[in-house]
């Protein structure tokens, strides 16, 4: 077995740096299954594909076969609760209490035990409409994009409950977005070594936000529905991909719910300078009683002498305990739908290893306990008889985890380190030239130096930005890497910390379960949803719903006498619903059209 020495590039990354052969799952980008409901899939949806430009940057080809020009990017159109303004879209709960009639197709039919109401409350009850309550009658509603991350879009699709449930309150268009390279979104389709360079020419995140700015505009001409709100999501990497989408193409998304996204780990940030040891120290945090377990746990697998030839694989495991760290039991971090984490699966781990004198035992005693603990993941099943250092938790995709060591070698490039004194770990440094050299040998490429800085900017860049809201949960180790010092971020971008939460918890299905933290951080998310969407709707029709600080207490939407506020009245009654014509954009859709 090899033994760790010197320098290796940290196994994680945003969704998981695939190393060293470790399958590390990939899906971080959704949520727990919706207890006493159906879990929404791309059944509910409808799979489209749309062609899109290899580089979005250059006036030339970028191959001489025209088939390498483009590609088909898939995304998911779910449109059960699409619905004009001032009045329930037809599948939805108001909709249906307002004596709308129902689509009697199966897609429709299955889908009303996951129903249920927005966590928001109506204007009554304290929710939002701070833009008024005069609706612009019969426009398209809003439009709510998932900005896919590093994997299939069909786990995010099927697991970020925050969009399936404030949904039908805002009768808004679900679209889930894949991540050129990833799923089936491939360039190429399989690759050759002709393409190869392509694909590593084209695989960045300035070509996806690109990607994600042209499919938009194009799905709202096609669905006349110029006048729609977009308001992004994402989780991890799909939140850092959210947040610059509203960063970079403000005059299309307009606003962002940026959940766990690390913006602030890229190598070159100065304003803060990333620190490389917040990720190990916010594991070893969770790993004790600030996060609930046993005191002894963080101290035992810093053990010496066997333990070093096993420790970045058994060191994984506690990685991705800490980041699944949820109060509930879930197949999230294994992106199963069958085998569960236990409820605080880290807590679970370090029940293995609280008892204070194992140091002391012979090596075997503390590998015992170790094997039990990392078990907790490595061994979820509860099938594996014998473990396999070099084998993960489940079967990663090889096409992914290459794509993203693509990623990470160029401009994700994110400083990561451990000193054995602050963490449960050992020493192990930032190196950049190591990082280099490995990445020369592996892609032929070295990590371009500041470039994430440079593009993308840190607590400078957010805080001349507005419309973001940046959650993060104090037990998830990508904390120490995002935006969350609201004094530094400015005005426009609000920051949300929940105590209890680990890694973007706020994006999943509501549960039980769930700390009041996180239910409080997602009422104030679909506040802020609301207040972007009334200022997008007065801005395009004008009267009012204008800027302003959307801070909370601010003066967000109070231009005019705000007649362009409609996400207010898409929650009342629509008595004069029947009287209306149905606007040229319902013609695109004829099930909802008959509806009208």
């Amino acid at each position: 077995m090899e033994v760790v020495v010197g320098w290796r590039r940290p196994h994680l990354s945003p969704l998981g740096l695939h190393q060293g052969g470790v399958g590390v799952p990939t899906g971080l980008g959704g949520g727990a299954f919706p207890p006493g409901g159906r879990r929404p899939s791309t059944a509910d949806c409808e799979e489209r594909f749309f062609t899109q430009t290899l580089d979005h940057f250059r006036h030339t080809p970028v191959s001489e076969h025209d088939d390498d020009n483009t590609f088909q990017q898939r995304y998911f159109v779910c449109r059960e609760y699409w619905g004009p303004t001032g009045g329930g879209s037809a599948n939805s709960p108001r909709g249906q209490e307002d004596g709308a009639s129902t689509s009697s197709s199966s897609s429709t039919s299955t889908s009303t035990s996951r129903r249920r109401k927005s966590n928001r409350g109506t204007a009554a009850e304290g929710g939002a409409g701070r833009g008024g309550e005069q609706a612009v009658p019969g426009a398209p509603g809003p439009i709510f994009f998932y900005t896919g991350n590093e994997a299939d879009v069909s786990l995010y699709l099927e697991a970020s409950g925050l969009m399936w449930e404030n949904a039908p309150a805002f009768n808004a268009l679900l679209v889930f977005a894949e991540h050129r390279f990833y799923g089936e979104s491939l360039p190429f389709g399989a690759p050759d070594k002709r393409r190869e360079f392509l694909r590593q020419a084209t695989a960045g995140t300035p070509q996806a936000l690109a990607d994600y700015a042209r499919l938009v505009t194009a799905l709202k001409q096609e669905l006349g529905a110029e006048g729609a709100p977009v308001i992004a999501f994402g989780g991890s990497y799909g939140g850092m991909l959210a947040s610059w989408l509203r960063l970079k193409y403000p005059h299309i998304v307009h606003g962002a719910i940026a959940a766990s996204a690390p913006v602030l780990a890229l190598e070159g940030l100065h304003r803060p300078t990333p620190n490389p040891e917040a990720f190990a120290e916010t594991v070893t945090a969770a790993a004790g009683p600030a996060g609930g377990a046993a005191d002894s746990c963080a101290a035992n697998p810093r053990g010496d002498g066997a333990l070093v030839e096993l420790a970045w694989w058994a060191r994984a495991a506690f990685d991705y305990l800490a980041m699944g760290n949820f109060p509930y039991a879930t197949g999230y971090m294994l992106n199963s739908g069958e085998v569960e984490l236990p409820p605080w699966p880290l807590r679970e781990a370090c029940s293995y290893l609280a008892d204070p004198t194992l140091q002391a035992e012979d090596d075997d005693v503390l590998l015992g306990a170790l094997a039990d603990a990392i078990g907790v993941y490595y061994n979820a099943t509860g099938e594996v008889g014998c473990f396999t250092p070099a084998a993960g938790a489940n079967n990663a995709s090889s096409v992914d985890a290459d794509n993203w060591n693509w990623q990470a070698c160029t401009e994700m490039s994110m400083p990561m380190s451990t000193d054995g004194k602050r963490d449960m770990f050992w020493r192990n440094d930032w190196d950049p030239v190591a990082q280099a050299a490995q990445c020369m040998e592996q892609f032929g490429v070295s990590p371009g130096e500041g470039w994430g800085a440079a593009e993308y900017g840190g607590y400078d860049a957010w805080s001349q930005v507005t419309n973001v809201v940046f959650s993060n949960g104090r037990l998830d180790p990508w904390s120490g890497m995002g935006v969350v010092d609201q004094r530094r971020a400015g005005g426009g971008v609000e920051v949300i910390m929940m105590d209890q939460a680990a890694h973007h918890l706020d994006l999943f299905f509501e549960h039980p379960l769930d700390p009041q933290d996180v239910l409080d951080a997602r009422r104030v998310e679909m506040d802020f949803v609301e207040r972007w969407v009334d200022m997008a709707y007065g801005a395009y029709y004008g009267g009012g719903g204008g800027g302003g600080d959307t801070s909370v207490g601010g003066g967000g939407g109070d231009g005019g006498d705000g007649s362009g506020s409609v996400a207010a009245a898409a929650k009342k009654d629509s008595s004069a619903r029947g009287e209306l014509a149905p606007p040229s954009w319902l013609e695109r859709l004829p099930s909802v059209a008959a509806d009208w």
